[in-house]
């Protein structure tokens, strides 16, 4: 799993994850956590798609 907490529940049921260390949320809302994991993600496409021999200017 994508978490923030190595600790975690997710982390520990897991068989593999990406820790994203992007600190303890102040507050309500997940906003660090929910932006690191969106570029997480997105770097994480951009890999699969070089791997794949993919193109965003190919029209995918």
């Amino acid at each position: 799993g994508v978490v923030n907490n190595v600790a975690s529940t997710i982390a520990r049921e897991s068989d593999g994850g990406v820790y994203i260390h992007a600190g303890p949320e102040i507050g309500v809302a997940a906003t660090k956590t929910f932006t690191s994991q969106v570029a997480v993600l997105t770097l994480m496409g951009l890999l699969f798609g070089r791997i794949h021999h993919l193109s965003s200017v190919d029209g995918l």
